[in-house]
């Protein structure tokens, strides 16, 4: 897995200069923020992916195999028919938006905008039930394979690409959003194909298998999940489309650069704790709670690394700025600290975090998101445009911070058997 994630991580670092050198800053700072939108709706699964990674992983450390597959047939037929309902939305909603103005570009873009949002999102629509793979896998504690199916749609993309430019090969915005959406929905559509009919042919979903009491199970767990992925979007992934009304779009690719620099560090602790996730649903499921308390310790330890490691990447920036972008954005350390401050809150939060999630109490996580939601917004716009993009990347600090306190207090609730009311729901 950390080979396969570090290929990911160069992938993303390689994409941001060859991306600006096709568009130019300012549409790179409109690709992204298109690209935010789009990544808004992969929420819409209503979590039904995450709860059906923690009924499933359950139901495999019971070995009940009937459960598993009434719950993967579920999971799929349900994915399937939310997919259909929002290609009907994009149908109707996508060509009477003025994406010029959504976006803050120039009105003589609106066209283009209008053609490249419809193309990737109808491309998004046939990828949602198939990204249901990932969940699986993730339950059956293969999370190396899970995201090397997740890298090798990208890297095809951005070979492609670099392909296009090495040839000389005109592309434009919207060829650019059709190759890049394109190219995962390929790979997981091979690869649920031959999961499902070679690897893993006895949980192949089918309509015999659909049951409605697995997704009211799956659902009542699954809710939980999505209103705090839709409070997390409400958080922290408008911060572009704030960033670019309140500062501008050369800005939105100043703060992603930045962001995905420091970011590594991030990913890196990423690829250590995710299979702790279906490993805490395990363990939690047969009382192994010593082995949970170790794993956390170990984890700690890893989290002071890598903020160790994040005041290497700042000191070093100046280096690392030239090879990769070759002078075509210049280091900010204001911004890089403050960055570097919200990951070291959000890595501490995701220690405890995926202990929460694997076991399903998620109720105070619910409702400790959903309180900060509300001054997120009024707050990053206010600093927004009173010190500009550093007052947006202060209001994610300000708005994490919280989970620093109380995820650990749960957490300790939670293995010591103490954990009662909202703290067990």
């Amino acid at each position: 897995m950390f080979i396969i994630k570090s290929i990911n991580i160069l992938t993303n670092l390689a994409y941001v200069p060859l991306l600006i050198s096709i568009l130019n800053k300012e549409t790179y700072g409109i690709w992204l923020t298109i690209t935010t939108i789009v990544g808004w709706f992969n929420f819409f699964d209503i979590g039904l992916g995450h709860g059906l990674r923690n009924k499933l992983t359950r139901s495999i450390a019971e070995n009940n195999l009937v459960a598993a597959k009434e719950y993967i047939s579920t999971a799929y037929i349900s994915m399937t028919l939310l997919a259909i309902i929002l290609l009907i939305f994009n149908v109707i909603f996508t060509p009477i938006i003025n994406w010029g103005l959504a976006l803050n570009a120039s009105p003589q873009i609106s066209l283009e905008l209008r053609n490249l949002v419809f193309c990737i999102f109808v491309l998004f629509c046939l990828n949602f039930p198939l990204k249901l793979i990932s969940s699986i896998l993730l339950a059956f504690q293969l999370p190396a394979f899970s995201s090397f199916i997740t890298t090798l749609g990208q890297v095809i993309s951005f070979l492609v690409i670099f392909t296009l430019v090495r040839l000389k090969i005109h592309t434009d915005l919207t060829s650019l959003g059709i190759i890049i959406s394109i190219s995962p929905l390929l790979v997981y559509g091979v690869f649920t194909f031959l999961i499902f009919n070679f690897w893993y042919k006895e949980y192949k979903p089918t309509f015999r298998y659909y049951k409605k009491d697995k997704l009211s199970s799956i659902f009542s767990l699954g809710i939980k999940f999505f209103l705090i992925q839709i409070i997390t979007i409400v958080l922290y992934q408008s911060n572009n489309i704030i960033i670019s009304h309140t500062c501008g779009n050369e800005y939105v690719a100043d703060f992603n650069i930045a962001y995905k620099y420091i970011g590594v560090i991030n990913m890196l602790f990423a690829i250590i704790v995710t299979p702790f996730w279906s490993a805490t649903t395990d363990a939690f499921a047969k009382k192994e709670y010593a082995w949970i308390k170790s794993k956390i310790r170990m984890l700690s330890k890893i989290w002071i690394l890598s903020m160790i490691s994040g005041v290497l990447l700042i000191f070093f920036a100046p280096i690392a700025y030239k090879l990769w972008l070759d002078d075509m954005v210049f280091v900010d350390y204001k911004l890089l600290s403050l960055i570097l401050i919200y990951f070291a809150i959000n890595i501490g939060w995701a220690l405890f975090g995926n202990i929460i999630n694997g076991i399903g109490a998620v109720k105070v996580q619910l409702y400790c998101t959903l309180f900060t939601a509300i001054i997120h917004i009024p707050l990053a716009v206010f600093l927004g445009y009173r010190i500009g993009l550093y007052g947006v990347v202060l209001t994610m600090i300000i708005t994490i911070f919280p989970n620093l306190i109380w995820g650990p207090i749960q957490v300790k609730k939670l293995l010591s058997g103490k954990a009662t009311g909202i703290w067990i729901k």
